[in-house]
């Protein structure tokens, strides 16, 4: 993979989600444990207090192949004019705090952990 071609996904990345105002891309992650790649699509819009966020992610083998599954499946939203179906996912935990309302750990004083 050279530098060029992942320059060229990740602006077929931003075209993608420039049809979807008020969402922005993570980066891409490879996950050693399974061998794959990730990247997530998350709805920035603003939301009620205890709202959950709505997020696209996809997987590929090669960091190049997660970003064109991701393209695919903004795509697929968008032809499918719906806000559900398989494309759409939540984001799993990512730290042992993620998923707890941050306003609830600072009056609480904790760090999320017991």
């Amino acid at each position: 993979m050279t530098d060029d071609e992942r320059e060229r996904a990740w602006a077929t990345v931003h075209d993608a989600m420039a049809q979807i105002p008020g969402w922005a891309v993570g980066p891409c992650t490879y996950h050693g444990e399974v061998a794959l790649w990730h990247v997530a699509a998350i709805d920035l819009r603003p939301r009620g207090r205890y709202a959950k966020r709505e997020a696209i992610t996809a997987t590929g083998a090669t960091e190049i192949a997660a970003l064109r599954a991701l393209v695919a499946l903004v795509e697929a939203r968008q032809s499918d004019g719906t806000r559900s179906g398989s494309a759409v996912a939540r984001v799993p935990p990512l730290s042992p705090t993620a998923g707890v309302d941050p306003a609830r750990l600072w009056a609480d004083g904790k760090d999320g952990q017991s």
